[in-house]
């Protein structure tokens, strides 16, 4: 029996790259409610920007962009810079 494997490329390389991190500063450290990557092309980032903005307005809080490898690894650089 033969059996046709196939290698497929994967890169390994952790790149980073922009996040929307939004939450707000609490006593305990910072609260973080939601985080969403940037869109490459700055046109659809300055909207989604714009509007999370608007959404953590209303609910006392606020949007900041972080470089990081993941949601999670930008989860984490802001609770840990306290934003």
């Amino acid at each position: 029996m033969n059996t046709i494997t196939a290698t497929v490329p994967v890169d390994l390389v952790k790149r980073e790259r922009e996040f929307f991190v939004v939450g707000r500063d609490e006593a305990d450290g910072y609260e973080v409610w939601h985080v969403e990557e940037a869109p490459a092309d700055p046109f659809d980032a300055q909207e989604l920007w714009d509007e999370l903005s608007w959404d953590a307005y209303d609910a006392f809080g606020g949007v900041s962009p972080i470089f990081a490898v993941s949601h999670a690894h930008a989860a984490g650089i802001a609770r840990r810079d306290c934003l």
